[in-house]
């Protein structure tokens, strides 16, 4: 069974016509499950200040960080704000989730609740959400269909570090909207605290210490909440930053560098001896234009792009040299779907042959030499072997539980794992070139068959490799729609992370890492799915005692402490132990098996992809 792809981001997901949500989804209440009974003036109840207008509504469109109540969240670009045909706020062309309406924080007294109402619209099935501005990131959601109005009530406070309340749409979604009214209601005096993480909760990394370490997502801006850093320490030894050292964003063009967020980042981890794991280096999406295409949008010749390459890995790899555990050198090289029966050792019939780095060394090819489209895969982990010795070289992937991309993803691993054998570079031959295989279990507690998870960890450690979980996720729903939040749901989700753990147990001989890609369900790129351990109030879920089950009463196991500290030759890789099969797991011989028509049909499959890449650069230039 085979889904398509999960990188289409949330955003993709809710916009299909047929994910209506039906009911309101409340990931966090700052009150009493009771509410609070909303008054104009009653002296026991919250007394209404203020109330938008459609006056209001054209003060704040002349004049966006003009008005006393309102203020335009435009970070990185502003919406197009208008006054909306029923006297509202109307944000149209947005280019990211928190291009929206903040209510301002000036006038909120420090101690006191305020009562917040407001009513979205959409022409679209959306989900809408109040969140605070600042982290923690406190959230409130709730869902509608198109052309109906959808109301949030949230009760909330203005805490330290805090500049206000946003109304806004989930993580990674920027459709068009409409705010059609506001109103404010102040309350009593009260101590206002902000979600808080509970320090008292098991330790996951101490409960799975020597069977893998367990990581989560970090940016150079969370370091700042102390709260949150806390947290961190105290549940895990691993960590991955979620889209700071990114290629687009540490160097946007050639000779020109970002890396104050990538150096606060490694220096935080390597203070705390937290394993650090670099993400990500050669990728077809979010990467920087300069390193494939030329100033027209068309691909670099192979040349030219082999040579930014070259430069671009040197210089952001040679930096961390010592002090990154591991690299995730390729990400998603495969195309979304591939199928069950694809024949491994064709591997290159099934790369995303539309990746820029695929076009461009696919320009100016020499076949007749040997040359392929492929060959950026081998080079982007020949130049970051050559640029840190020391570091773990992955290669990072979703839909991996599929079989037909799981045995493609293998027989790659093994081929140029063969090739790098007889590379006159290479100066250790007791060493893979590709040492780990990641796993990103982007999952749907719908569309999961945890032996598919079991069975894929199995080839990949069949090939030499070590195996990470580098990104897991696990909402509620399937890959066509996320489900509704209810009790059923949730014990699904928590029985799921329960025997995928349980799974990872069994297999920790081959594990190098789990990592959970996002801390608290709001703050998930999949938020509308509450795919993680922790819920928006920041409290431990079902599936995190589920998890907590598993370890509990594990023997212990002695297994090295994190590496990020370490530099230099002192740095030994991960032992790679043998394996056993499943019994119906494929042979761990069956590359070398392959019939004598094997390399044959690779250069036709070679031959077939150098057509399909010039194809799509001729298109582009008509």
């Amino acid at each position: 069974m085979r889904h398509p792809s999960l990188k289409r981001k949330g955003y993709l997901y809710f916009m299909k016509k047929t994910a209506i949500f039906l009911a309101a989804l409340m990931l966090v209440m700052l009150i009493p499950a009771g509410g609070i009974a909303l008054a104009d003036e009653d002296e026991d109840g919250p007394v209404l200040i203020w109330e938008m207008t459609e006056d209001d509504a054209a003060a704040f469109v002349a004049d966006p960080d003009g008005h006393q109540y309102l203020r335009q969240a435009a970070s990185g670009g502003r919406p197009a704000y208008a006054v909306g045909a029923d006297g509202g706020i109307h944000m149209s062309n947005r280019n990211a989730d928190w291009q929206s309406l903040d209510i301002r924080d000036e006038w909120m007294e420090p101690g006191k609740l305020y009562t917040i109402v407001a009513e979205f619209s959409s022409e679209e099935p959306a989900l809408f959400r109040f969140m605070n501005t600042d982290s923690p990131y406190a959230t409130l959601i709730i869902s509608a269909e198109p052309d109906t109005h959808a109301e949030l009530v949230w009760t909330t406070g203005i805490t330290d570090g805090q500049r206000g309340v946003r109304l806004t749409t989930p993580q990674g979604t920027h459709i068009d909207f409409s705010v059609t009214s506001i109103r404010i209601f102040e309350g009593g005096d009260s101590d206002v605290e902000a979600p808080s993480w509970d320090m008292s909760l098991p330790s996951l990394k101490d409960l799975f210490r020597g069977y893998f370490y367990v990581g989560n997502i970090m940016e150079p801006g969370i370091l700042d909440d102390a709260g949150t850093v806390e947290m961190f320490l105290h549940h895990y030894n691993s960590v991955t930053a979620e889209n700071s050292m990114k290629p687009g964003h540490v160097a946007p063009s050639r000779g020109q560098w970002n890396l104050s967020g990538a150096d606060r980042l490694v220096d935080w981890a390597q203070e705390h001896n937290i394993r650090f794991n670099g993400h990500t280096l050669v990728w077809f999406s979010q990467s920087a234009p300069w390193l494939t295409n030329d100033d027209a949008g068309e691909p670099l010749t192979r040349a030219e792009a082999k040579d930014n390459m070259e430069y671009f890995i040197s210089h952001y790899v040679g930096r961390y040299a010592g002090r990154i555990a591991a690299w995730d050198v390729v990400n998603e090289a495969f195309t979304d779907g591939v199928a069950a029966d694809a024949i491994g050792e064709l591997w290159r019939r099934y790369l995303r042959t539309n990746s820029p780095w695929h076009l461009a060394y696919a320009n100016g090819i020499d076949e007749a030499a040997g040359e392929c489209p492929s060959d950026y895969i081998y080079d982007a982990f020949v130049f970051t072997r050559l640029a840190d010795p020391n570091t773990m070289l992955f290669y990072n992937d979703f839909n991996e539980e599929s079989p037909g991309k799981r045995e493609v993803i293998a027989s790659m691993t093994e081929e140029l794992n063969a090739r790098w054998k007889d590379d006159p570079r290479n100066d250790n031959q007791e060493r893979l070139l590709i040492e780990g295989l990641g796993m990103q279990a982007h999952y749907w507690t719908d569309w999961l068959d945890p032996n598919d998870v079991r069975d894929t960890i199995v080839r990949f450690a069949q090939t030499g490799a070590r195996v990470s979980i580098t990104e897991l996720d696990l909402p509620i729903g399937r890959w066509n729609g996320y489900g509704e939040r209810t009790d059923e749901n949730f014990e699904l989700q928590a029985g799921l992370y329960k025997e995928l753990f349980e799974i990872f147990v069994e297999l920790s001989d081959y594990i190098e890492n789990v990592t959970l890609w996002g801390r608290a369900d709001p703050q998930s790129w999949r938020a509308q799915g509450f795919p993680l351990l922790f819920d928006g109030n920041f409290q431990a879920k079902p599936a995190f005692w589920a998890v907590v089950e598993v370890g509990k009463d594990l023997p212990e196991k002695d297994w090295p402490e994190p590496q990020s500290n370490v530099s230099g030759d002192d740095i030994e890789p991960m032992p790679m132990p043998e394996v056993t099969p499943l019994p119906d797991a494929p042979s761990p011989d069956g590359a070398s098996d392959a019939p004598p028509w094997w390399g044959i049909a690779i250069i036709a499959a070679c031959g077939a992809a150098v057509v399909g890449a010039l194809v799509v650069i001729l298109r582009k230039r008509k």
